[in-house]
C-alpha cells in the first residue's frame, strides 16, 4: 500500500497570500519576456542544443545484445535515481519563491507551461540545450545555473500541492511541490528508438512520442503541428513549423521527440510509464494521442 508522501510545511517568513504570489508570477514572466518569447513579426524556431548522451550506457545491456532481466532493469534504474537524487539534494521539494529560485541553480531553469500541471504528470521543468527546450518562461537564477551533466534529464516533474485549488494556473504556483519524475528526450527517428539516453535497460516500448508543436506565450499551453505522413509517426517531424501558423500563434517551438518517463515510488522503486502510477497528479489533461502518442512499429 502507498503512503501519502508528507506535505511540507512553508518556512516561516515567506509570503504566501495570492496577491503576492501573482506579483511575483508577474515578475517572471517580464523578466522572461525579452528572453524567450517571440512575437508577431518576429516569431522564431527554437533552437536544438547539441546531441546529450549518457555517459553511463556505454556497453548497455539490453541496447545491442542479450535484453535485459528485471533485475538488471530495476538496477539500472535505481542508479538513475541516486545519480538525480544526488544532483538534486534538498531541491526534491520546493516549499515557496525562494527554494524555487534556488533550485534554478541545479541547471533546469525552463517553466514549459508556467506552473500548470498536466494530470498524471505534474509540472515540466525542462533544462537548456536538449531537444525539449523550448519555453516561454525561465526560473530567475541569481548567477549562472550549473552545467548540468549529459547524463542528466531533460526534464523534471513536480507535483502540485494535492490540496491545490486550481493547480492548472499558469501564472500561480500551487506550493509545495514535490519531485514525482523525470524525461528524457531524443530526435524523432521511427526506425530506432534513442540506445544512448536514460538509464540502461530501456526498451522500444518504455518511449513515446512527444509531437512536434508551439508552445505558445498566450496560454503557456501547446499546439501541436503534426507533420504532413501517410500513417500518425511515419515523419520525424524536424521540418520548421509553417510561419503563418508561428505568426497567429507566437510562442517557441520543437521537433517531435522521442520522450521516456521515469516516476518516483514510495519505497525507492522507480518505474517507467507515460503517467505516474504512484500517485494521483492533479491537472490539465494532457491529451494523450495528440500531445503525445505510441508510435508504430518500426519499419
Amino acid at each position: 500500500m502507498r503512503h501519502p508522501r508528507p506535505h511540507p510545511t512553508p518556512r516561516p517568513g515567506v509570503p504566501g497570500h495570492r496577491g503576492h504570489r501573482r506579483r511575483r508570477t508577474v515578475a517572471v514572466l517580464a523578466l522572461t519576456a525579452a528572453l524567450a518569447v517571440p512575437f508577431a513579426g518576429q516569431a522564431a524556431q527554437a533552437t536544438t542544443g547539441p546531441a546529450l548522451t549518457d555517459s553511463s550506457t556505454a556497453g548497455r545491456t539490453g541496447t545491442t545484445g542479450a535484453p535485459c532481466t528485471a533485475a538488471q532493469r530495476q538496477a539500472a534504474f535505481a542508479a538513475d535515481r541516486a545519480r538525480v537524487l544526488g544532483w538534486l539534494g534538498n531541491s526534491t521539494t520546493i516549499n515557496n519563491w525562494p527554494e524555487l529560485i534556488e533550485f534554478g541553480t541545479k541547471g533546469w531553469t525552463g517553466l514549459v507551461h508556467g506552473f500548470m500541471s498536466q494530470q498524471g504528470l505534474g509540472v515540466t521543468i525542462i533544462r537548456p540545450k536538449s531537444p525539449m527546450s523550448a519555453t516561454n518562461v525561465l526560473i530567475p537564477v541569481a548567477g549562472t545555473p550549473a552545467a548540468l551533466p549529459d547524463n542528466m534529464p531533460d526534464a523534471l516533474w513536480y507535483a502540485p500541492d494535492p490540496r491545490a485549488t486550481n493547480p492548472a494556473d499558469p501564472h500561480n504556483p500551487s506550493f509545495p511541490y514535490h519531485l514525482a519524475g523525470w524525461s528524457y528526450s531524443a530526435d524523432y527517428n521511427l526506425a530506432q528508438y534513442p540506445v544512448d539516453r536514460g538509464p540502461a535497460c530501456l526498451t522500444r516500448d518504455d518511449w513515446l512520442v512527444h509531437e512536434r508543436g508551439i508552445h505558445d506565450a498566450a496560454t503557456l499551453g501547446f499546439i501541436p503541428e503534426p507533420p504532413a505522413e501517410e500513417f500518425k509517426g511515419q515523419d520525424p517531424g524536424n521540418a520548421p513549423i509553417d510561419p503563418w501558423e508561428l505568426f497567429q500563434h507566437p510562442g517557441v517551438t520543437h521537433n517531435r521527440l522521442w520522450m521516456t518517463d521515469l516516476w518516483l515510488g514510495a519505497n525507492g522503486s522507480v518505474a517507467s510509464s507515460f503517467t505516474d502510477p504512484y500517485e494521483s497528479i492533479q491537472g490539465v489533461d494532457p491529451h494523450y494521442g495528440s500531445w503525445y502518442f505510441k508510435p508504430p512499429a518500426a519499419p
